[in-house]
């Protein structure tokens, strides 16, 4: 069930909580940025931006193109350490170094851990709903019997290959959902990566 701050009139756009959220030291984050809309704003373009990095870099090492490969990850760690991303700064560090030294099996090795790390502060940033003042229209009230039905059916759904399919089940879940949440996997869809789509969906089961 996604995590749901109330906003108050006046404030910054989250209330006065953010609530703990895995993989990151929201409390570091926040004296960091400041603003608590500035840093949320912050993970919603890391969602965007990165949630294929994992993946991005596995490809990048198997063709050997270690400058892509040490461009993302030397990036990532920038960001994820901004971001107080504790788990994903560590592990990316590791690849970082590794490329940058250009010890391939090393940073191999550190690929599944660091898919691990980012797979977690993912999930934590997709349940990060934050519920604007009234300008926006209200999402439809939570019915989680009836959202993991949609869940179910949409990973089934995609089996077939067909975006036809697919796509009034997005469209169900976007009444539940900010668009950006489910970024990642429509992201995948534009590309035709149904088994990626599927996974991306996964994190949410």
């Amino acid at each position: 069930t996604p995590i749901e701050i109330p906003v108050e009139a006046g404030s910054d756009g989250l209330g006065s909580q953010l609530p703990l959220l895995d993989g990151m030291d929201v409390d570091d984050a926040i004296q960091r940025w400041k603003n608590r809309e500035n840093f949320v704003s912050g993970l919603r373009l890391f969602l965007l931006d990165y949630s294929t990095a994992d993946m991005q870099l596995k490809r990048y090492m198997d063709e050997m193109d270690l400058d892509s490969a040490y461009r993302i990850a030397h990036k990532l760690r920038g960001l994820a350490g901004n971001l107080s991303l504790t788990e994903v700064t560590d592990a990316i560090t590791v690849i970082d170094s590794a490329l940058r030294t250009e010890q391939i099996d090393k940073a191999q090795a550190a690929l599944l851990p660091f898919s691990q790390a980012l797979g977690r502060v993912l999930s934590s940033i997709q349940q990060l709903t934050v519920i604007k003042e009234q300008k926006e229209a209200p999402k439809k009230e939570v019915d989680e019997e009836h959202l993991a039905k949609v869940f179910a059916d949409l990973l089934t759904a995609f089996d077939q290959c067909k975006p036809s399919i697919v796509e009034p089940y997005l469209a169900e879940l976007e009444s539940y959902f900010p668009k950006e949440v489910l970024y990642p996997i429509v992201n995948r869809l534009k590309k035709f990566d149904f088994d990626g789509a599927k996974q991306e969906t996964a994190r949410f089961v």
